[in-house]
């Protein structure tokens, strides 16, 4: 299990790295500048790290703080998209597809638009990765890939279509090698 620090601190750091002062991130979450400063100082600890330079009562946020504030604000952001599209129903759920980024941009691309006509019921978010079905899971619900049959298995997957190869070669590079493929029964 993750070890997560406490939400109310996380809301904190993100509405003090946006107001710039503890005092307007207690207006904005109606709480004392005191109540602010302490769930900071918490958070500090937890993390180990600072995350605001103090002097009197003055804050400045330090660069590390600057960029964990920008990571919290984008995972709160999922968080409250998350809620938007569970509460819009099922049907907003999108069908992830895990694919690597070469295939899905020469591949699937060009047949994205057909793919969306024909299930206009649904929407589909594309998951990059370089192995996808590593990524098979809890993460997506479909992964593109080649080779990963038994990857798939062993992660609980099934296999929908089995892998087909097609070689293909230059006129010229098959004339040279043509003894050696014959031999090999390619």
């Amino acid at each position: 299990m993750f070890k997560i620090p406490s939400l109310r601190g996380l809301l904190m750091l993100e509405a003090v790295a946006r107001h710039g002062t503890f005092r307007g991130a207690a207006q904005e979450l109606n709480t004392t500048p005191s109540a602010v400063s302490h769930r900071i100082a918490d958070l500090e600890a937890s993390l180990g790290a600072p995350l605001f330079n103090r002097s009197g009562r003055s804050v400045e946020i330090t660069a590390a703080g600057r960029e964990y504030a920008r990571e919290i604000r984008s995972a709160l952001g999922l968080i409250a998209t998350s809620g938007q599209r569970f509460s819009a129903g099922a049907e907003s759920v999108p069908i992830r597809i895990a694919l690597h980024p070469p295939f899905a941009h020469t591949w699937l691309a060009p047949r994205l638009s057909r793919l969306a006509d024909s299930f206009p019921e649904y929407n589909f978010e594309l998951v990059y990765v370089d192995r996808p079905s590593e990524a098979f899971g809890d993460e997506v619900d479909i992964a593109i890939d080649w080779g990963a049959e038994l990857t798939s298995a062993e992660k609980g997957g099934d296999v929908l279509l089995p892998r087909a190869v097609t070689l293909v070669s230059t006129p010229s590079y098959l004339d040279d090698k043509h003894a050696t493929l014959t031999r090999v029964g390619i």
